[in-house]
């Protein structure tokens, strides 16, 4: 089998010296073996490569002949190409005075001069302005002036005509559109490109993910989408080593953990904190060593980061899109609008203006910005025009300024080669800033409906996918289904999407495709409970799902007499209309792992086992104990008066309430004139509004939940009033803990960061909003401590959302934003959702509290944290049978594993991957991953080291021990398949079936509760 030539700069190794074997692996994929070794052993060669008829041909070939090379698949079965320049030392490492990247794909630099990296690039927001559809084809201009198929379009036939221009794609939720329009020869043609290192995928996600709202799940999901587009269709010639976040507002540590764990070499963003970002300037450290996990993963989870200089725009005066008002290079001197000597001195001291604020002697520039290249002639006629004129005033006037195409890779690369010890960082960058009175943190909780209906579709998606993989389903159907889900999901974590950032016809648009989703992927589930559910050949009768009871409605069940009332607050959701349920029933159920459990209910004329209690103005105080592990006393008045660990006596005063801050108007000219929208936070005030009236409470008392609606009026019936002035609103818990300014949120579901307020880590913090400014994302938890005591207090969270502590022992999360003006960052609209009833979008969502010892809180929140975030599916089916007669024919309980996980182990991903082709196939492989959720120091057995086997795990199948591959270096696992993991470590395999695709029908089954 031939392979494509790669012909990349070679990973930076985490090392001062390039390893021989690191450049091996990467450029000569698959064909590293003893004749490579021997000729290294017994050679200095300028070239190695295999070009010839005939196997085990090698011979050296000219630099030109290496390109030609790479462009005659008809004349030469290309296997690899590796190209070494200068001595390789006695230890097999590359001498450090080796020619720079010139040797690889990289244009040549000169090391007695600042070398300036132009990166010519386009930034496609996956949906914003525009819906991802009308980005694409470029509808809608009147709105924005983009279509994302001309830029590549028009990038191709420039890249084809000159071997030394360069153009990095990011987005390949639009790159594979434009692929898959494309015939073969242009295929071929791009994959050329993509070999040769001319068109380089950075990122390689679905989108350019947001960092504050998105779970792990989701950013892993959203990036091996991009990965497996990328490999299937171009190798390991299309695998992107470098992050590029250049737009997220803010950057979560988590973020740049995972990036590293992907093995990138290097991390690119754009926006920090202005104050950050003046003192970074004024210490020479906008290039550092982030440390992803330094009390979990340490090293591996270490990543090169760095702060690109002009956001990711080009320095003023040198946007060359067609439709900018920055001149062109008119370099006719018989004309008088001739401009090109201050053309280069504009460009000359831009350059030196940002080459004293960086360690080395190499700088980047990214020549592009949003949407541009749709006429890309344009703008590589006139930077080739700027790098020569430039360039030549080396010879000219003894420049000392050397300006080259080129990518982040080869960037990354020439810092490498420089040497340099780096600073560190070990915190994240929120919240962020853009000046004074302007925080970046109200899109924590913006569109909490689209948030939440994000997060509860992606945990649809991962049943779907997981219970799909453990049967057998027609393939394609599968792929497809998958790919509708999928590719929904991954358009969704783009950073204005989940983020809530974006216009309202585009948030509908991004909710119509999860839904269509959802959709094909409850027809493939009813496929796989057809055969897992039956016992024998009986027909399975099918199952309906309820989208809609998050507001209390499902046709199928709505006949029924319920346990619970559904509340009038509820009932008066005008998204209800048309539906008639007027309770709800509560029960306990126990569902195996990986499984399903049927529970059989039947209408009867009994009297209800729960009883309703309202009481109004007066209410008897009372506690009620939850979940057996605390107690919950109310005063008279239905609020929370105490809190109390049932375990060790302890307790806490604590109340809860429901407030609002008024959302700052103004006209946005100055930050003191700021106003809240979408993207920033600013009340009118550091005080939130509160009630003056005593709240009407509603009790429901029963053996299996006890429950006290407190309604705050006017305030629950309508969210929002008609008073001309946006309202930000918050639900907050004030309690006697001593928290010393310090609180505790997740990064993004999985490691947990301290906060101080109003303290940065790394910075003299000048604090110009005392809310806002010590608002960060709670993706799923955030938490008091009590040293004193050695007590915590947890709120778990159902959505993204923005919280702080703002004073000791009080914790605030905001649920819900409605506000009336634009905040001047793009949108060009208010972010108002108003519901089907134009009176404003009504929420509802759940928190989860818990108070107990530090020792024993992880113990809690991890894995409750992932019990709310895949929450179980709920499925109705109508039968005339009775129970005896039902289970006599179908299973009523089923689990796919053999026996339990470990307690501190997650099985993060279990289906059906790509495999090596695009054919679909029954005998692909599959994808498992696996993660340690757990900290280093949380609990004392459950943060300790765990090891799993694989072997004889699952129910419906057995993996080949000899084909399991560990994805993160390819390498085939030896010997038994124990798997061990430490803290904080995920880990994937590629496994194929023992015996081929899962077994239809499984007549025996193991309960794990």
């Amino acid at each position: 089998m031939s392979h494509a030539v790669c012909l990349f700069p070679p990973p930076a190794s985490k090392e001062r010296n390039l390893h021989v074997d690191e450049a091996l692996v990467w450029v000569a994929d698959k064909c590293w073996d003893d004749r490579i070794e021997n000729v290294l052993d017994t050679s200095i060669l300028d070239f190695i490569a295999c070009c010839g008829q005939k196997k085990n041909v090698w011979s050296p070939l000219t630099k030109s002949d290496l390109f030609g090379c790479n462009y005659m698949p008809k004349k030469c079965s290309i296997t690899t190409v590796l190209y070494m320049s200068g001595r390789v030392n006695g230890r097999g490492v590359a001498s450090a005075d080796s020619e720079s990247s010139s040797t690889w794909s990289c244009n040549a630099v000169k090391d007695d001069m600042i070398n300036v990296h132009l990166v010519p690039h386009t930034h496609d927001d996956v949906g914003w302005l525009k819906t991802v559809d009308q980005y694409y084809y470029g509808a809608r201009n009147d709105i924005q002036n983009a279509g994302v198929q001309y830029v590549l379009d028009s990038v191709i036939p420039e890249l084809v005509n000159d071997p030394s221009k360069r153009f990095i794609y990011v987005e390949i939720a639009f790159f594979a559109r434009w692929w898959r329009e494309q015939e073969d020869n242009m295929k071929t043609v791009v994959k050329g490109l993509v070999n040769s290192g001319q068109l380089e995928f950075i990122l390689g996600g679905w989108c350019m993910n947001d960092e504050a709202s998105t779970h792990y799940n989701a950013i892993i999901d959203q990036h091996a989408l991009g990965f497996e587009f990328l490999r299937q269709n171009f190798g390991g010639c299309g695998r992107p080593r470098i992050g590029w976040q250049v737009d997220p507002f803010g950057h979560s540590r988590e973020q740049a953990s995972l990036f590293a764990q992907f093995g990138f070499d290097g991390l690119f963003f754009g926006r920090l904190d202005y104050q950050d970002k003046n003192h970074r300037l004024n210490t020479t450290t906008m290039e550092m060593l982030w440390h992803g996990s330094p009390d979990n993963l340490g090293e591996k989870s270490d990543l090169f980061t760095g702060v690109l200089y002009n956001l990711y725009q080009p320095p003023g005066g040198f946007d060359f899109n067609q439709y900018s008002s920055d001149e062109p290079f008119m370099d006719d001197p018989r004309l008088h609008d001739y401009n090109v000597d201050k053309k280069v001195d504009d460009f000359l001291k831009a350059a030196k203006d940002q080459a004293k604020y960086y360690k080395t002697n190499h700088i980047m520039m990214t020549m592009g910005s949003d949407f541009e290249y749709q006429n890309a002639h344009h703008w590589y006629k006139n930077l080739d025009k700027l790098i020569h004129y430039t360039n030549k005033r080396q010879t000219t006037d003894n420049s000392k300024i050397n300006l080259l195409y080129s990518t982040p890779s080869c960037y990354t690369y020439q810092l490498n080669r420089a040497n340099k010890t780096w600073p560190t960082k070990s915190d994240d960058f929120y919240p962020y800033a853009y000046r004074e009175h302007s925080f970046m943190t109200g899109y924590f909780t913006s569109r909490a409906a689209l948030k939440g209906y994000i997060r509860e579709t992606n945990a649809f998606l991962q049943h779907f996918v997981s219970k799909c993989g453990l049967v057998t389903v027609v393939f394609i159907v599968l792929l497809i289904s998958n790919a509708v889900s999928g590719e929904a999901m991954g358009v969704a974590q783009h950073h204005d999407a989940v983020s809530g950032t974006e216009k309202q016809q585009v948030a509908y648009d991004y909710a119509m495709r999860l839904a269509n989703g959802r959709s094909e992927c409850q027809k493939v589930m009813n496929d796989a409970m057809g055969q897992l559910v039956p016992k024998g050949s009986e027909g399975f009768m099918g199952v309906f799902f309820c989208d809609l009871l998050n507001i209390s409605a499902c046709s199928i069940t709505e006949q029924n007499k319920q346990m619970i009332p559904v509340f009038k607050r509820t009932q008066n959701i005008p998204e209800r209309k048309g539906y008639m349920a007027k309770n709800e029933l509560v029960f306990r159920v126990e569902i195996p792992a990986l499984g399903y459990s049927t529970y059989m209910i039947k209408m009867s004329e009994g009297k209800f086992l729960l009883f309703l209690l309202t009481m109004y103005m007066h209410f008897t105080g009372k506690a009620i104990s939850l979940l057996e592990h605390m107690s919950l006393k109310f005063d008279s008045n239905g609020n929370w008066d105490k809190l109390t660990d049932l375990h060790t006596g302890q307790s806490v005063d604590a109340r809860s309430d429901i407030v609002y801050y008024h959302g700052m108007a103004g006209n946005c000219s100055q930050g003191k004139f700021q106003s809240s929208g979408a993207y920033i936070f600013r009340p009118n005030g550091t005080t939130p509004q509160t009630w003056t009236d005593p709240p009407t409470v509603v009790t429901v008392d029963g053996p299996l939940v006890n429950e006290v609606h407190t309604e705050f009026s006017p305030w629950v019936t309508q969210v929002t009033r008609q008073d001309k002035m946006g309202k930000e609103v918050v639900v907050r818990v004030n309690t006697g803990m001593k928290s010393d300014a310090t609180f505790y949120t997740d990064a993004n579901g999985r490691d947990i960061i301290k906060r101080v307020r109003n303290f940065r880590k790394t910075w003299n913090l000048n604090q110009t909003e005392s809310v806002a400014g010590n608002y960060y994302p709670v993706n799923s938890r955030i938490f008091l401590r009590d040293e004193s005591s050695g007590m915590q207090f947890t709120v778990l969270t159902d959505r993204s959302q923005g919280g702080a502590s703002i004073q000791d022992g009080q914790l605030e999360l905001m649920v819900h934003r409605r506000l009336l003006y634009d905040d001047s960052l793009g949108v060009g609209e208010p972010m108002n959702e108003t519901g089907s009833d134009k009176q404003g979008l009504i929420i509802r969502g759940k928190m989860y509290v818990h108070f107990g010892q530090i020792s024993d809180a992880a113990k809690f929140h991890r894995e409750f944290g992932l019990r709310t975030y895949l929450t179980p599916i709920t499925a109705f089916t109508k039968t005339d049978m009775n129970y005896q007669d039902y289970s006599m024919f179908y299973n009523t309980m089923w689990s796919g594993l053999k026996q339990e996980l470990p307690a501190n182990i997650h099985m993060l991903t279990l289906e059906q991957w790509g495999g090596p082709t695009l054919t679909p196939s029954q005998t692909q492989p599959y994808l498992i991953r696996l993660e340690h959720f757990y900290e280093n120091g949380e609990d004392p057995q459950l943060s300790l080291p765990v090891t799993v086997n694989l072997q004889d795990l699952f129910v419906t199948f057995n993996i080949a021990n000899n084909n399991v591959y560990k994805v993160e270096n390819r390498q085939k696992l030896k010997g038994s398949l124990d798997i061990t993991l430490n803290p904080m470590e995920i880990r994937t395999f590629q496994v194929n079936l023992k015996d081929g695709p899962p077994r239809q029908n499984v007549d025996k089954f193991t309960v794990f509760s």
